[in-house]
């Protein structure tokens, strides 16, 4: 997010794997997910599901919010081949991971553009500046960047993707950090919004 970055990023595979049964860790502020749709929700196959590469990232010690966030996105799917709503998100359901959410809506057009609606407090910090209600291509403007063909793949293809990046600010330390995006829907299967979740190395 309004980063240079060095991407090495997985996409999540459109196979059928099993969610796993168990629940995130404490560690870095991950809590398991609290809200109804999710504490509902059993063990099933899973339609957009991550892949070996993916999961290891997500899975590895210090990435346990990752983990809590893509079982809490799994939790609000009704059936495997769905794209949750983003009006079953509800950033109470997930009170200690908010700090290193975003949100970002889709905004349709003669080619679409992605808005920051919600950004946590704990990215903000690291990266010393707030850009919610900024576009994507204001705060990177180089249309073939990686950060920025990841976003058009996720949108175009309907894939997740879980980045393992460098991060370098001007007058600063680069910061190396994990992302994960996960796609909403309107309610129609028609992609509407972009939730992510990012942890990094102090």
């Amino acid at each position: 997010m309004g980063l240079r970055q060095a991407h090495k990023s997985m996409t999540i595979d459109r196979q059928s794997v099993r969610r796993d049964a168990g629940h995130a860790g404490s560690d870095d502020g991950a809590e398991p997910p609290v809200g109804a749709a999710a504490k509902a929700s059993p063990a099933r196959e899973a339609v957009l599901a991550l892949d070996p590469a993916g999961r290891a990232l997500v899975e590895a010690p210090g990435n346990q919010a990752l983990l809590a966030v893509y079982r809490y996105w799994d939790g609000l799917r009704t059936h495997p081949a769905e794209i949750p709503a983003r009006a079953r998100f509800d950033p109470i359901d997930i009170p200690r991971l908010l700090g290193r959410v975003f949100l970002a809506e889709v905004v349709a057009g003669p080619s679409w553009r992605v808005r920051y609606r919600l950004i946590g407090s704990q990215i903000v910090g690291i990266e010393g500046r707030d850009h919610t209600g900024r576009f994507l291509d204001e705060i990177n403007p180089d249309p073939d960047s990686p950060m920025r063909r990841h976003y058009a793949e996720l949108i175009d293809r309907r894939r997740i993707y879980v980045r393992n990046d460098t991060a370098y600010w001007a007058g600063r330390d680069h910061v190396a950090y994990r992302a994960l995006l996960l796609p909403l829907s309107s309610g129609d299967g028609k992609l509407s919004h972009i939730l992510g979740v990012m942890t990094w190395e102090n």
